[in-house]
């Protein structure tokens, strides 16, 4: 009997004193692998819900200057939407460890040329600005600090409503 334990890419941890396999769905699988794709699988759930507030909040919200050209074909809105989780969740990788502002500032002024060249003719004016793509940013950032998964954000967005509640100006 031979002990496993780890973490993944993901930072899922696991630990346990033998591979115990199970038949599932016409496979051998090991006790291992399935509580991996449990973990696995939240993990992806989380990021798919926490992108979604995020577009909401960075695109959706902004009803009187909108971002997107109106009325585009769900292919090309999903298109546009899987690109941005991608890049979101790669961000994790550089955010793992705490990062300073201009390395920051960098990886929205990025992000925001890559959707400008990629996506240019679903944005109003061929454009984004850099505080969309920013809160964007931000606000994915807040996200996934919340929930352990990086260090102390480099911007951490609170809004006045926030901010006056914990006594500020």
């Amino acid at each position: 009997m031979s002990t496993f334990r780890g973490t993944d890419h993901l930072g899922v941890f696991y630990s346990g004193a033998s591979l115990n396999s199970y038949y599932v769905a016409g496979s051998v699988v090991s006790a291992y692998d399935m509580v991996m794709n449990i973990d696995r699988a939240k993990k992806e759930f989380l990021h798919r819900e926490i992108c979604a507030s995020c577009f909401l909040a960075a695109f959706g919200m902004a009803r009187r200057i909108p971002t997107f050209v109106p009325n585009l074909p769900a292919i090309d809105v999903e298109a546009r939407k899987e690109f941005l989780r991608k890049k979101l969740f790669d961000l994790l990788v550089i955010y793992k460890n705490k990062v300073k502002p201009d390395p920051h500032i960098r990886s929205i002024k990025n992000l925001q040329q890559e959707l400008k060249e990629k996506f240019s003719h679903q944005l109003r004016g061929g454009d984004i600005g850099f505080g969309r793509t920013q809160k964007l940013v931000n606000l994915y950032l807040k996200y996934v600090w919340a929930c352990g998964f990086i260090e102390t954000p480099p911007h951490c967005p609170i809004d006045k409503k926030v901010l006056t509640k914990v006594g500020g100006k």
